[in-house]
């Protein structure tokens, strides 16, 4: 069919522009991997922040370190969040 051939020819790049065109795809995909890496990352610890802070075998001391390292750990992700944004 002559229409279908036309619209994929409007569809097309120079050639000239496909290095350009190919990058950009690259940088959004890494970043759509990355994003969706530190979300996995971050349920995890979330997870687990949870599941420590339900725990009747961790109290006290043990308790408030688990907790600032998590903490830490989330501080971080975002951090690596922001920056890659």
């Amino acid at each position: 069919d002559n229409s279908i051939s036309e619209k994929n020819k409007s569809n097309l790049l120079p050639i000239h522009k496909l290095p350009s065109a190919i990058l950009d795809n690259l940088a959004e995909s890494f970043l759509t991997l990355i994003d969706a890496r530190l979300r996995a990352y971050i349920t995890i610890l979330a997870r687990h922040g949870v599941n420590l802070s339900e725990c009747p075998f961790v109290g006290g001391d043990e308790l408030s370190e688990g907790v600032l390292s998590l903490g830490k750990k989330l501080g971080i992700l975002i951090n690596i969040g922001t920056g890659v944004n």
